[in-house]
């Protein structure tokens, strides 16, 4: 066999590894980027409707499930419960972002 032909079976060799070696860092950045993404993706604005001239009683209800969905943004129960508090007291705006 002559030197050329050995030489250019070596290259070939070693671009499969080369191609496998890109692919395998090229899947790990997409996969840093997607777990990255995920951590700082923000949910939904938690809506705070004007309170200034509602009953105390009122107002107080609707902070008090207001502040349930702060705590738990993931919980359909408490953004449920929060529009529909919002919406008995007539914040439908605010209800509808719920």
């Amino acid at each position: 066999m002559s030197r050329k032909r050995k030489n250019a079976q070596t290259v070939r060799r070693k671009r499969p590894t080369f191609t496998i070696v890109v692919a395998v860092l090229a899947g790990a950045l997409a996969l840093v980027v997607a777990v990255g993404a995920g951590l700082l993706k923000r949910g939904p604005e938690v809506p705070d409707g004007d309170r200034s001239a509602m009953e105390p009683q009122v107002a107080a209800k609707v902070e008090e499930a207001r502040e349930a969905v702060l705590a738990a943004p993931e919980s359909s129960e408490a953004w449920g419960r929060f529009g529909m508090v919002l919406h008995a007291h007539g914040l439908v705006g605010e209800a509808a972002a719920c």
